[in-house]
């Protein structure tokens, strides 16, 4: 059984390596108009990929008359970015200590998830998962003090809080568990 969770309170953010990828791809793509001007091209477009600036990446690009098949591949190209514009404010991320990579993700995954429940010999239910790694999260993030201040709160009744299905079936945290955005005034990506 997979349960997928709805985080509400999240700020999104595009892998900026992968976001990187697509941007190689859209000088790829226009690397007949470019010639051997490609490099520095694309160099001033990294460098506004790395502030966030969509804006101005989808303005150089469209600054060259395509038509046919290559003006339809250079807008499925620029969807990307337009689509994820909101997800892909870099310089504003880091400037709040966020990561714009997906490796210290990966990597803390790894750490707290692999350390603990992939050990020689261990078998897991869902629910006994859910609960050592609540408890692991914990101890990983220093909140273990937060939860015992709770006044009222037994630390065990918190520990295997049941997420709570939507109405189109997919599993919710309890508000309890949700933290409010740590980018205020940023606004909210349009899911679709």
């Amino acid at each position: 059984m997979i349960i997928k969770l709805k985080i509400t309170a999240a700020t999104q953010i595009v892998d900026l390596y992968h976001a990187r990828e697509h941007l190689h791809e859209l000088a790829k793509l226009l690397e007949f108009m470019l010639g051997g001007h490609k490099q520095n091209w694309l160099e001033e477009r990294l460098t506004e990929l790395d502030n966030g600036n969509i804006d101005a990446i989808t303005a150089a690009a469209r600054a060259f008359p395509l038509s046919g098949r290559k003006a339809g591949d250079l807008e499925t190209a620029l969807g990307y970015f337009q689509h994820n514009a909101c997800r892909m404010h870099y310089a504003r991320f880091k400037s709040l200590g966020m990561f714009v990579g997906s490796g210290a993700v990966g990597a803390g995954c790894k750490a707290v998830v692999g350390q603990r429940l992939k050990l020689s010999g261990m078998r897991w239910t869902q629910a006994g998962a859910t609960g050592i790694l609540t408890l692991r999260c914990l101890q990983a993030s220093n909140r273990w003090e937060e939860l015992l201040a709770e006044p009222g709160h037994t630390p065990a009744a918190d520990l295997v809080a049941p997420a709570q299905p939507d109405h189109q079936g997919q599993a919710r945290l309890p508000a309890s568990h949700l933290h409010s955005c740590p980018t205020p005034g940023l606004r909210r990506c349009q899911a679709g």
